[in-house]
Parts: C-alpha cells; structure tokens; sequence
C-alpha cells in the first residue's frame, strides 16, 4: 500500500492526490444529511438527538444524528474540533491527535477507540476538511492511506472512514426546534443565533466483532452516532473551558 505522509509527499501533493475524493465527500455529506427521514430508520431519541441508521448490503455501515443544539455555529465547530475534549461526550474515545496539519482548512488525524459491545479496538487515520461561513459549517473526513507517522497499532483494528462528519447551520427566527427535552418550540427573535441544527453523519467499515462473542443481532458493528447525545448537554460546560484551535501533535 502506498504511504502518504511526511517523508513522501509534500503536504500539497497530499491535497492534490485526494483533490476528487474531497469534493465527492463534501456533497456526499450534504446529500446525506438533506435525505429524507422515511430513507434512515429511527434508533432512539436523547436529549432531543434523533439517531438514526441505514441497514446496507455490503460492510459500510451508516449512522446519523439529528438535532439542536444550544451554542453558535462558531461554538459547536470549536467543542467538535478539539480533541482534548472528545472523550468527554464519546466515552469510546480513547487517543488522538493531528499527525499532520495540511493547512488551514486540512488536517491528517489519528483517533482511536476501547473496545464497545461486540467490537474491538479500533483507530482511524483519516483526512478531515473544512468549510466554514456565517451560513453553514461543513467537516468532511474519510480514511485515507497509510501515513508513514502512524503505523499499524498491535491490537487494534484499523477501521476505514466513509465520507463522514458534519453539518452545522444557524437556525432561523421563527423556525421549529426540538430541545435537549425533546419538546418541539419555535424559536423566538431574541433567540435567534443561541441555536443551530446538526447533523452528525458516521460511515465506516472494519469494526470487527471481538473474537469470542457470540451475538444474534444481524448488523452487531452499526455505528451509532450518540456522541451527538452526549454532546448536547456538554457544550455549555465545554466553552466555559474554552476551545482553542487544535495543533499538530509529535
């Protein structure tokens, strides 16, 4: 396998090489996340966070969350962007870092994960990209190849990334929300900028059942996107900290 990173490429080599694949994971994280409801099967509802999955043929798993949050769009990409602070609303979470700052907008990232419920160690190498305006917030990531400062962990799976992340907007005066209740309002003018709908969208392959289990579920590996749960109630304690812009790790 090819391997991408310091000491092969240069960091815009990086970015050309996977030019195709990031405009292709842009719209296919906004044509996701705009499908229709009745495409997604409904999981559960927490905290006002809609999780939802697609059973597909073949080993990529879907999952998505939906829901409100109570922060600006500038807030959410701040919490969602710093790794020191994941493992707070994704108890999974177990080491991270940027390998690679590609520039600005691109980043080489290492996340791994402690075994779950059928499931083994996992980690990602993956590229993440980002869009940010006043009107929306995008945060494309997918797996990339093997990068020469992240080899292959003894005892964990290296799973593989599809066309996943985020999609955060501002919500509008007088438009319907749900709350972390889960009661359906519609938002009042002096609210307008203190919410934001968004979309959290996971694809992966390669969560491997753990070796000695025995299960009945027919799809045991789907990824569940609860974090986005877990993260509703978190964000107003997690700003009070504050979220500087992360930096590339050793």
């Amino acid at each position: 396998m090819k391997t991408l990173g310091a000491g092969s490429p240069a960091s815009g080599s990086l970015l050309d090489h996977y030019s195709d694949r990031i405009e292709s994971t842009f719209k296919e994280l906004v044509s996701q996340t705009t499908q229709l409801k009745n495409e997604w099967q409904l999981l559960h509802v927490k905290h006002g966070i809609e999780i939802r999955t697609k059973y597909l043929n073949g080993p990529v798993k879907s999952a998505l969350g939906v829901g409100y949050l109570q922060a600006t769009v500038a807030d959410v990409v701040a919490v969602v962007q710093k790794l020191d602070h994941v493992a707070e609303f994704d108890h999974l979470f177990c080491d991270g870092r940027v390998v690679e700052s590609l520039d600005d907008s691109h980043d080489v990232v290492y996340a791994a994960f402690a075994p779950g419920m059928l499931l083994s160690p996992r980690d990602f190498v993956y590229l993440e990209s980002r869009r940010i305006s006043a009107d929306c917030a995008l945060i494309a990531c997918f797996s990339i190849e093997s990068h020469s400062l992240v080899p292959p962990v003894p005892g964990r799976v290296r799973a593989l990334m599809h066309g996943s992340g985020f999609v955060i907007r501002p919500v509008s005066v007088g438009e319907t929300i749900v709350d972390e209740h889960g009661q359906s309002r519609v938002l009042a003018p002096d609210e307008a900028g203190t919410f934001c709908p968004v979309s959290y969208l996971v694809q992966v392959a390669g969560w491997r059942p753990r070796a000695g289990w025995m299960h009945t579920s027919p799809t045991p590996d789907v990824p569940r996107p609860c974090s986005l749960s877990a993260l509703s109630p978190c964000v107003p304690r997690l700003l009070l900290r504050g979220c500087p812009p992360r930096s590339a790790g050793p």
